[in-house]
This record gives structure tokens, sequence and C-alpha cells, in this order.
């Protein structure tokens, strides 16, 4: 199967988004605009969906063993690697004071996904791989409940089902604020769910969510940015339990329409396209680099300013190509092109 241009874009677009928002954090910001970059912090959900999306696009049924050796090979290996360098850095260069061995094992180890006070060790951001390594590790029974419900919205109504569960669940019993509480893969599923059946209506009738028309996208950012503000800034704990829809309903409709936007500007559409086929390694390496950024402005007693976020992004993403090209180069190496060789059947570059 051909590499789907907008899976890609897709990413390149969310990754720079959240990138730029955590970027941004670090400034002082107005209180408003200080608000409205966290709207970039929303790609978050846009991964979530494309992974599902990009994992089910295989026709066939999906084989745990094979599946696991393929995720361990392209994502977790990378993973472990760098936190295992910014562990060893660390005894060195304490970047990530009181960060030692016992918050190192808690990544190796996984345990990291439920202890509140590690899971966002070397990197606030590190959460995420907690939660898209128990989208894995469950991958294979969703495949399995997604092939046997004949109705595909069905499918999503039951994710949905257990997403409204979960987030209720957080609300009775005070979690909200716990990270290793309200990033559970619960919390996500019905985007993963979502991009799940988008994959299957593509496979059956070359259905193309991203072709949709420029009013219906534009009222849906509209109606969703309305919605999210709402939730978030009006009604407290319980918006931003329940603000993930419209977040995500926002957040995809303006990026279809930037997609759509950049059409004829060829250069500005292959940037994306570029950003996107780094873009788990430029999320690994990000904060990284800020950290060694901020901490090289500091010895020169310079404060971080708005001239300097686009000069830590462009370190981030040649540090992200470099670290993608040793990753890929590793993986031509015997021991793990053989953990990632098995069979799979309809493989297909999109995952």
């Amino acid at each position: 199967m051909r590499r789907l241009d907008f899976i890609d874009f897709a990413k390149g677009y969310a990754i720079l988004t959240i990138v730029m928002f955590h970027y941004m954090e670090m400034l002082s910001l107005p209180p408003l605009l200080s608000k409205a970059i966290m709207f970039g912090g929303t790609g978050v959900h846009a991964f979530f969906f494309l992974s599902g999306f990009g994992l089910s696009l295989s026709a066939g049924p999906v084989s745990p063993l094979p599946f696991y050796r393929r995720r361990l090979s392209r994502i977790v290996v990378p993973y472990f690697g760098f936190v295992t360098f910014l562990f060893l850095l660390n005894q060195l260069y304490p970047l990530y004071p009181g960060r030692g061995w016992y918050a190192w094992l808690g990544h190796i180890f996984l345990y990291q996904m439920f202890d509140p006070s590690i899971i966002e060790s070397f990197g606030g951001h590190f959460w995420f791989m907690s939660t898209i390594i128990q989208f894995y590790l469950v991958f294979p029974a969703l495949a399995v409940l997604a092939r046997t419900t004949r109705e595909p919205k069905r499918f999503f109504w039951i994710c949905l089902a257990l997403s409204t569960a979960w987030w209720i669940f957080l609300l009775l019993t005070n979690k909200t604020g716990t990270r290793a509480w309200n990033s559970f893969f619960l919390q996500y599923l019905w985007e993963f769910g979502l991009g799940m059946i988008c994959a299957r209506a593509w496979r059956a009738s070359g259905y193309r969510f991203w072709e949709k028309g420029v009013l219906p996208l534009a009222l849906t950012f509209g109606l969703g940015a309305l919605l999210m503000g709402v939730s978030v800034f009006k009604l407290g704990t319980v918006g931003k339990v329940f603000n993930d829809i419209p977040a995500f309903a926002a957040y995809m409709a303006l990026m279809i329409l930037v997609y759509k936007g950049l059409a004829p500007w060829s250069r500005g559409r292959e940037f994306f396209l570029f950003t996107g086929r780094i873009s788990f390694t430029l999320y690994i390496v990000h904060i990284f680099v800020a950290q060694l950024y901020r901490t090289a402005l500091g010895s020169m007693n310079v404060s971080l300013s708005l001239v300097h976020i686009p000069i830590m992004l462009a370190v981030a993403m040649l540090t992200a190509a470099g670290y993608q090209r040793l990753c890929d180069r590793l993986q031509e190496t015997r021991p793990l092109r053989l953990l990632a060789s098995s069979p799979q059947p309809g493989r297909n570059n999109a995952q």
C-alpha cells in the first residue's frame, strides 16, 4: 500500500504544535496568550487518533507476537535508548535533580506509568510514552473487538462509553489532577477507536475524511473551539474532564484546513511531511534540547525570549533527524532486523 501523505502531514503538524506549546510555556506570557497556546498541546489527541488509524490499516487479523516485536523495535527500543542516555548524562551533569536509578528503571520496566512521582521523570512529556505503550499492549484485543463488531459505529460507541465511564470515575474519586490516572489509556480510547474505524472505512471504500469541504471544517473548528473555551474556563473540573471531544474536533478541523490550504505550496507541505517522518524522535528529544539551551543561556545570564524559540526548534529538529537516522541504522543490524521482520498480513508504510 502506498504511503498516505496526509498521515505524515498530520503527524508533522501535530508534533510542531506540541513542541511550540511546550516551548512557549517556558516564556512569561500575558494571561490570555498563555491560555491560547494550550490549543497547541491538543496535538496529543491527534497522535492517539493517528495511532489507531495507522495500526489498523492492515486488513488481516493482528498476530500479537509479531505486532509486539515490531512495536518494540520501532518505538520502545528508541525510547529506552534515549531515556538511558538521559539517565547516564544526569549522573555526570544533573539536568534532572533527584532522578536516579528508581526513575530510570521505572521507564525500562514500565512501572513509571503507574507511579505519579516518576511518570514525568526525565521530561514532563514522557507521560505520553506510558499511555501509547498501554495502547500497544491492548491493541490486539481491540483489533479483535473491532473485527467482530459488524457495525463500525457500534465499536466506536463502545470505546466512547468506556472513556466516558473513566471520566466519571476520575470525577467521583477526585483523581482528575493526577497524571497517572488522567492519562490512562481509557481516557483517550474513544479517539484511538475512532482512528481504527476511519482506517476500516478507508480500506472498504476509499473514505477520506481529510477531503471534506472547507465550510463544514470551518464550522467544526469554530464550534469545537467555542465549546472547548466554555468547558475549560466556565465549567471548572467537569469541563476539563469532558473537554477532549470539542478540543479534538476543533484541532482536527483546523489541521485539515491547513493541509488543504498548503496544497498549492509544495515546499510548505514537504516541510510538514519531513517533520512527520521524524515526529516520534522529535517528541522524545525536544524537551532535552530545551533544557540544554536554557542551561546555556543561564550560564550567560541571558533570559529565554521569543527570539530563541525558532532556534530551539531548529536544534531540536536536527537532533531528532540525527537520532532517527541512528535508530534506522541500528534497526538494520541483525538482532533488531530479526526482531521487526516477523511476517505481518497487509503490512504497509503508514504504520
